[in-house]
């Protein structure tokens, strides 16, 4: 083998030498770089989010102080669910002032996928002349709880032995209300 042969062997030997060197070396190298990269681009994005959710909080936090006593106000249209005594007496005061008799149940606190707050469910049974339900049921609906009614019945009072006519005539009523809570469900 000739001299020249020898260094082009020696030549094409290093220079795969080289490449496997930079290969095995260089390529995890460079391929690490890109990792801590994009590592460091993902950490930026979260960085955005959080001064992002930072200056909403301290927006909400001026906001709140700006709005407290509106705030209350709202806070003060749920009932309290631990018990709901408030809205008990408040529906036991209205029927007082309508004039109608009532029976009162409350179910246990729930929360469904379309509702935005927890609500309990109260089953109202009301007895006395049509006029006076529907006062009974105006006062619910205009009340200072935030209230939604579910379903209601009404039909004749059996039991009804008035001589006034129509006009003294007792009806039954059943009213679903749903009352929104703040509480969360555990």
């Amino acid at each position: 083998m000739s001299q020249k042969n020898k260094i082009l062997a020696a030549l094409l030997f290093f220079s795969i030498l080289f490449l496997v060197i930079a290969a095995v070396i260089i390529g995890p190298l460079v391929y690490g770089i890109e990792n801590i990269g994009s590592k460091l681009s993902e950490q930026d994005q979260d960085i955005s989010v959080l001064n992002e959710r930072i200056a909403k909080a301290k927006e909400f936090r001026v906001f709140r102080s700006q709005n407290e006593d509106e705030l209350a106000k709202l806070e003060k249209t749920f009932v309290t669910a631990d018990p709901p005594l408030d809205f008990i007496n408040f529906l036991e005061d209205v029927s007082r002032n309508c004039q109608v008799d009532s029976s009162i149940s409350a179910s246990a606190i729930s929360k469904t996928e379309k509702d935005a707050f927890p609500s309990i469910n109260f089953q109202v049974a009301l007895t006395g002349t049509f006029s006076s339900a529907m006062k009974f049921l105006k006062k619910i609906e205009s009340g200072p709880y935030l209230v939604e009614i579910n379903s209601l019945a009404i039909r004749n009072d059996d039991n009804n032995n008035s001589l006034d006519g129509d006009a003294g005539r007792k009806v039954k009523m059943d009213i679903s209300i749903k009352a929104y809570t703040t509480k969360q469900l555990q």
